[in-house]
């Protein structure tokens, strides 16, 4: 019987809440006892490559046997990824290194704009986000980046296109589904 990949958000088993989200190309978890006593749950998994693996994880409970589960799929998701690749699971530093190497690349940025970017995202993209995943990044985490650097008198025009188009990248590269600068509040500036 050929393996279809089930679509699902949440994973719960019955009775119970579980707060992990499942990987969304996992087939069904199957549980079954051990003669051992212990748990083992196990699924099919689709890799980034295509290739489809079984998986398998062991607990002493049904539960966190699946949830155990879950949590080596979601850390086994993106691991067959290439390192010039970006997933929802890299960081925003990585993003930023990725995004400037595409700028160095292209002809039609001069020298002087690479170097503004290079000071936007070392002296204020860096700093306020940095270490934080791209999955993590939604509009309020990036409106909130954009008021504090404003409330310092800060000009974040710069900021904002730099990450404008950092986002896009990542979207761009299937890291998130859309751009979260797109909604970010408009900073209006005070008439001299």
């Amino acid at each position: 019987m050929p393996w279809e990949p089930v679509r699902c958000v949440r994973v719960r088993p019955a009775g119970e809440r579980s707060a992990a989200d499942a990987p969304r190309d996992l087939g069904k978890i199957s549980v079954t006892r051990t003669k051992t006593g212990t748990y083992q749950a196990e699924a099919r998994y689709a890799l980034f490559s295509g290739r489809v693996a079984k998986q398998r994880a062991r607990a002493h409970s049904e539960s966190a046997a699946r949830t155990a589960l879950i949590q080596k799929l979601q850390a086994l998701k993106g691991s067959d990824v290439g390192d010039g690749e970006l997933t929802p699971q890299r960081s925003i530093a990585e993003l930023a290194a990725f995004w400037l190497k595409e700028k160095e690349v292209d002809n039609n940025v001069s020298a002087n704009s690479l170097r503004a970017y290079r000071s936007v995202v070392n002296n204020q993209v860096l700093p306020a986000i940095g270490q934080r995943r791209i999955a993590d990044c939604r509009t309020s985490v990036i409106d909130r980046v954009i008021k504090e650097r404003a409330a310092t008198g800060a000009d974040v025009a710069k900021l904002r296109n730099a990450l404008h188009q950092m986002f896009g990248v990542a979207v761009r590269h299937d890291a998130i589904p859309a751009n979260p600068v797109k909604e970010v509040a408009r900073i209006s500036r005070p008439r001299k």
